[in-house]
């Protein structure tokens, strides 16, 4: 009985899988079963995989405002594939700098490292006669590994992705970016454009006092307390916390139930030859000279290292 128990969960196992990956297509799935189940368990077992796999609501939007570095692709990625099928449209939006998925049974799904343009693109998705349910998500990430991720998006670290360098150049390189002027005031306005004001329009009162949430729930808070007839009316903000990004997939499940998180591709992936340099760049402690250099003289990234303990 043991084993024929184990059999019928394994099988059901399967079905699930093939499920997520074939999606609409449970002909081409009943086909690949027929030769190891029988008919009608397979049936049976079809009928229960359907019912576990529930989608999130219709007629939702997902957005991600959010810092570059702090995860955007994988939850992008995951309300792509949990409103499935989703399909890139440019003709309904005319904000720059932002990317619009149409989903099916009137879904959607927002993606913009900028606010003030992703916020016009919700006003362009949604009428004011019938707004949408939304779900806004934004993440932060421990200083000391945001910067790393960033440092190699920009010119000279796409650089170093492919390059035969030594620990020790790599390491300079690294350095002689953190005290760049230029490039730390383009650091400091990915922070100060996007987060302090988003959590702001939820009712946030400091980054501080929402840190503390995040870390009693366990990686993140839920804000739902937008301005009644602003751009965010009847939504809601997921807060969310990078090192707790293994406990992501069942945060946004209780979030939005359907709702399955997709991990993206990592840097260490991206950049093979030099992953071990990246690794160890993940442990590096800034220095108190390029501390100064990173926060120069921006309250948002002040309070943005002092959440973390590093001032």
């Amino acid at each position: 009985m043991v084993n024929v128990r184990l059999a019928a969960s394994t099988a059901f196992l399967f079905v699930v899988s093939c499920l997520m990956i074939a999606r609409d297509e449970p002909k081409g799935i009943e086909r690949s079963l027929r030769q190891d189940i029988g008919k009608e368990q397979m049936k049976t077992l079809m009928k229960a995989a359907k019912k576990k796999l529930v989608k999130p609501d219709p007629d939702i939007l997902g957005v991600i405002i959010n810092t570059p570095k702090c995860g955007t692709a994988g939850l992008t990625q995951s309300f792509e594939e949990s409103f499935y099928p989703c399909l890139e449209n440019k003709k309904n939006i005319t904000a720059e700098h932002v990317q619009y998925f149409e989903c099916a049974e009137g879904r959607g799904v927002i993606r913009s490292h900028d606010l003030e343009r992703g916020m016009e693109a919700i006003k362009e998705i949604r009428t004011d006669a019938a707004p949408q349910q939304c779900l806004v998500v934004t993440a932060i990430r421990h200083p000391e590994h945001w910067l790393p991720s960033l440092f190699l998006q920009c010119r000279e670290g796409n650089v170093l992705c492919h390059a035969d360098v030594s620990r020790e150049e790599y390491f300079q390189r690294y350095h002689d970016w953190l005290m760049f002027e230029r490039e730390m005031d383009k650091a400091r306005n990915t922070v100060r454009e996007v987060r302090p004001i988003l959590l702001k329009a939820f009712g946030a009162t400091s980054l501080e006092s929402e840190m503390i949430k995040v870390q009693k729930n366990g990686g993140y808070s839920l804000l739902e307390n937008p301005e009644p007839e602003g751009v965010f009316k009847n939504c809601k903000l997921l807060f969310l916390r990078m090192e707790d990004h293994e406990r992501w997939p069942s945060i946004l499940a209780d979030v939005m139930p359907g709702m399955r998180y997709s991990k993206a591709s990592s840097r260490i992936d991206k950049c093979p030859k030099t992953a071990d340099h990246y690794k160890a760049l993940q442990d590096y402690k800034l220095s108190e000279e390029e501390k100064a250099s990173v926060l120069g003289d921006d309250p948002d990234m002040r309070e943005y290292f002092s959440a973390y303990g590093l001032l």
